[in-house]
């Protein structure tokens, strides 16, 4: 049996570049046109995600178009990048991916050799922390950079983290993606070290991220709260499918980071809060100070168990990036601040 496999083709919506570099769809094209031209014609051709890069129906429409010249069977396996109800919708015509509700997952018997498609980044990363048992820290720090080098950045941060003598702290606090995040921040004027903190926090640098609410990329921007921040930026061209790509992910994050920044008195600390629970849980808190207190003591007080979590995980990685970026020690007590309570009136961000 003879078996093509097509992987991680990233298809974006009107043809493109992946990343702003790669012309994946005119890739695509050559990659089927070459298949076709094989002397011994395929039995199957197996496509692997990320099979496109935003998980938008226009791209899998895209990607059904480019595919179509296929004459043998054809199976698809979903990736990080892909949301599984569009796929199912665009290739509505292959039994084989309505036979789960959520995950892609299906065996394929029609063939002398069993095809089982697993869908298991999950069980991945399971496995993953499994293999970690009882490791030494130098293991540890080498497996660390076995996934720097794979692009594995949450894997290389887990790995790193388990260490207990021997530290890297280029792999527990990287910098990726620093030209384009420091344009962002310089841009609407915020702190580099604290908008790391912050996606450090939020999705360990995951560029496709999406949580269980549906926030999606690097920092896990809400579908309502990207259209209200594109449209305050006036980003006509903005679509769902476009969350994920670096650029626009980042802007509208620092963009609204920016706005919350200023609605609540541009403090780092209440801002963290605003942009895990929302600003006007933000402003209550606030206001229902008694007197001005110390933002370590405000931190404390947060009500709700996941943001004073994440706001203390914030505010402590932003310290961290700060003396990494600055080559000198930083002092937490000035960054937090002093919360001084005000009435907590409306906003109009989401």
């Amino acid at each position: 049996m003879l078996l093509c496999q097509i992987s991680d083709t990233h298809i974006k919506a009107g043809r493109r570049k992946a990343y702003g570099v790669v012309d994946t769809a005119a890739m695509l094209e050559r990659c089927v046109r070459q298949i076709l031209e094989l002397p011994q014609r395929p039995d199957a051709v197996v496509a692997t995600g990320d099979l496109v890069d935003g998980g938008g129906s226009d791209e899998y429409g895209l990607l059904r178009e480019l595919l179509s010249p296929l004459t043998m069977p054809l199976y698809l396996i979903a990736g990080n990048h892909d949301q599984r109800d569009e796929l199912r919708r665009a290739f509505a015509d292959h039994r084989y991916l309505a036979r789960q509700e959520s995950f892609v997952q299906y065996a394929i018997d029609e063939h002398p050799l069993r095809l089982i498609a697993l869908d298991l980044r999950f069980e991945g990363n399971r496995e993953w922390a499994w293999q970690l048992r009882q490791r030494s820290d130098p293991e540890l720090l080498a497996i660390a950079e076995f996934a720097r080098q794979r692009g594995a950045i949450d894997r290389m941060i887990a790995t790193s983290e388990r260490t207990r003598d021997l530290f890297d702290f280029s792999q527990r606090f990287p910098a990726p993606h620093r030209t384009d995040l420091a344009r962002h921040a310089r841009a609407v004027g915020l702190d580099e070290a604290w908008v790391y903190g912050l996606i450090r926090q939020e999705s360990r640098f995951i560029a496709d991220a999406r949580s269980s609410a549906g926030a999606q990329g690097l920092m896990q921007l809400m579908p309502a709260t990207a259209r209200y921040v594109a449209r305050r930026v006036g980003m006509n061209d903005f679509a769902s499918s476009r969350v994920n790509e670096l650029d626009v992910n980042l802007r509208l994050g620092t963009s609204y980071l920016q706005m919350v920044f200023d609605d609540l008195d541009r403090q780092p600390l209440l801002a963290s809060a605003a942009y895990n629970a929302g600003p006007a849980r933000a402003r209550a808190w606030r206001a229902a100070l008694a007197r001005p207190v110390e933002g370590a003591i405000f931190a404390e007080t947060i009500p709700f168990n996941e943001t004073r979590d994440y706001v203390q995980k914030v505010m402590s990685n932003a310290v961290v990036y700060a003396a990494l970026f600055e080559g000198r020690a930083q002092s937490l007590k000035a960054r937090l601040g002093t919360v001084v309570p005000r009435p907590a009136g409306t906003t109009e961000l989401p």
